[in-house]
């Protein structure tokens, strides 16, 4: 998709895509975390279903889940990371002041 997005900008002579404003992918951002998170719990849920279903304990079941774990942390810190970056008002306003 993004390919032929750059292929018709340059190629074909098409108007680039305009960027949604900072607020805009912050909140889509987020919006996507919240639904590793839950994906996260249900996954995990399962997990710990088919460990009490095995009986050999949740060690076996339970191992993918460490490293799904870090992977949520991470992409909790890039997601949030860009709540917190100025808004474009900020920005555009300093731009003005500085013409």
């Amino acid at each position: 998709m993004l390919l032929a997005v750059i292929a018709a900008c340059e190629v074909g002579g098409a108007p680039r895509p305009v960027k949604p404003p900072k607020s805009e992918r912050a909140r889509r951002e987020r919006a996507g975390w919240y639904r590793h998170l839950l994906a996260y719990g249900v996954g995990v849920g399962i997990m710990i279903g088919l460990g009490l279903l095995s009986g050999r304990g949740y060690d076996a079941a339970l191992g993918p889940a460490w490293t799904w774990t870090i992977v949520l942390v991470i992409d909790a810190v890039v997601s949030f990371s860009h709540s917190f970056e100025g808004s474009d008002s900020e920005e555009e306003a300093r731009e003005k002041q500085s013409v």
